[in-house]
């Protein structure tokens, strides 16, 4: 289910990836960070940021969604799915570049997807162009996407970040 989701036009559009990161399968990999992220289910205090490598946390996340019995995969890849379609109403390719130049940025990507998958119902296309370019000048998302931070904490600290942006305040 999660290749024949990663390999949907859509999906590979709104990435924007290289050849070469798309032949590592790296949108795969986005994918299972995302839904990661969005099952919300970790102990980051069983990991020290400043030793503990991406790749093993994402495998060992990827076990506990598969051993959990509250994961839906299907209703996931449905919300991802809503989601990216109104992100790429919005944004077309652009959706996960930074001021929707350049090239895809992680911090984007998880700053942006979790959020607004959680409250997708308070979003169309009239309020999420200004929602998501506002997120660019956020120092919360400026401090968290620093270069030079661990990826595992900036992975924590913006798909919390992206948590709180997205509720609706209205």
């Amino acid at each position: 289910k999660l290749i024949t989701f990663s390999n949907k036009p859509l999906y590979k559009n709104i990435l924007t990836l290289s050849n070469d990161k798309m032949n590592t399968d790296y949108h795969v990999e986005l994918l299972l960070r995302y839904l990661i992220a969005k099952n919300n289910h970790i102990n980051y205090s069983d990991y020290v940021p400043s030793y503990t490598l991406l790749k093993d946390f994402i495998d060992d996340q990827t076990i506990n969604l598969i051993k959990s019995s509250n994961f839906n995969l299907d209703k996931e890849l449905d919300l991802l799915e809503k989601t990216l379609a109104l992100l790429f109403n919005v944004f077309q390719e652009n959706a996960f570049k930074k001021n929707q130049k350049g090239f895809f940025s992680h911090s984007a990507y998880e700053a942006i997807l979790v959020g607004l998958a959680e409250n997708i119902n308070d979003y169309d296309t009239s309020n999420l162009k200004e929602k998501v370019n506002a997120i660019y000048k956020n120092k919360t998302f400026i401090t968290a996407s620093k270069h030079g931070r661990k990826a595992l904490d900036r992975f924590q600290r913006l798909n919390d970040f992206s948590r709180e942006y997205f509720i609706n305040e209205s």
